[in-house]
Formats: C-alpha cells, sequence, structure tokens
C-alpha cells in the first residue's frame, strides 16, 4: 500500500509546521513488519489524533469529553450502493449534485446534517481529499469525529488538507451547537 517510513520526514515537518510532533511505531504480523506513524494537533481546545501505517490510509480520530445527540456517517457511494437505492435504501441528499453523486450521507438529525453541509469548505476538503468515509457519533467514551482518506497521502499541500477538514468541522460543530466552544 504505501511505505510510510519514507514519509517520516514529511510527517516530522508537517507536525513541527503545527507545533506538534509524530513518532514511528513498528509493529510485527505473521505477514511481516510494518511501520505506523502517529501525531497529534490541537485546535480550539480539541486535538485531532493522525495515524498513517504501511496497512491503512491516512486516517483522523478525536474523542470529545462531552455528549451531543448529534450523529452523522457518510461513505464514498459504491455499485452496491446504487443497487440498494433501487430496493428502497435511504440517503440524505443535501443539493450539491457534484457531493450527493459520491457520498452517502446517514444521520439521526435531517436538518442538522444539511446545516452541516452548508459549509463549502467541507464539502471541497472532503471530494478533495478522496474520503473513504467519516463518522462523527456518541460512543460509550464520548462524542468522536473520524475520518478515513481514500487514497495516499503524497505532500505537505495533503496534510495541510486533511488538518484544515478537522479544523472545518470543529468550527462547523461548534456553529450548528452539536459541541462545546472550549475557547
Amino acid at each position: 500500500m504505501q511505505d510510510v517510513i519514507r514519509k517520516k520526514e514529511l510527517w516530522q515537518e508537517w507536525m513541527a509546521k503545527n507545533n506538534s510532533s509524530s513518532k514511528v511505531i513498528r509493529f510485527s504480523t505473521n505477514q511481516g513488519v510494518f511501520y505506523r506513524i502517529e501525531g497529534s494537533i490541537a485546535y480550539r481546545g480539541y486535538t485531532a489524533k493522525y495515524i498513517e501505517s504501511d496497512t491503512r490510509h491516512f486516517m483522523a480520530e478525536c474523542v470529545l469529553n462531552q455528549r451531543t445527540p448529534f450523529s452523522l456517517i457518510i461513505w464514498r457511494e459504491d455499485y452496491f450502493d446504487k443497487i440498494m437505492k433501487v430496493f428502497g435504501q435511504q440517503d440524505i441528499v443535501i443539493g450539491d449534485d457534484r457531493f450527493d453523486e459520491h457520498y452517502n450521507i446517514q444521520s439521526n438529525s435531517r436538518s442538522m446534517a444539511c446545516d452541516f453541509f452548508l459549509s463549502q469548505q467541507i464539502k471541497d476538503l472532503i471530494l478533495n481529499l478522496d474520503l473513504a468515509g467519516m463518522w462523527i457519533m456518541d460512543e460509550d467514551d464520548g462524542f468522536s469525529i473520524s475520518y478515513r482518506v481514500g487514497s495516499d497521502m503524497v505532500d505537505m499541500d495533503s496534510y495541510d488538507k486533511a488538518h484544515d477538514l478537522f479544523c472545518a468541522i470543529i468550527d462547523r460543530l461548534i456553529e450548528i451547537s452539536a459541541i462545546e466552544n472550549l475557547e
């Protein structure tokens, strides 16, 4: 899939630019030795943990120490999803054909999901990063935000956009009163 060790310097530069640091973790399986890079960047009192490994694409995750009734899941639409829609599967349509054609959206609040996607910046970043999926949900250990990029991260601009997406998600969730403003 990807060689994380070659990305070590890029990660170090990206983390330093954001006043943070990264670490490389070596792990062994019966299929061989693999590496994972992890780093965290804070924004508005929330901290995103970023992870990339030899076996998995880049992902971001953040667990918030608060509760919210809002949940949102998006994923890239595939052939199977198109067939399921013929048989009645419903997803939320936000009225942006460029986005609606590529992603399925499910939420426990249609109106909050539509409000969330009023942010053109979020839609543009999701499309630009080729997000495989995004999960915003209340779980046992707290409200969490996570997303996985669907392709290899190749340059500093890609990493910057991945963090820009986290910042835009936090900003928008505060704007629609789904989470607290910690500042």
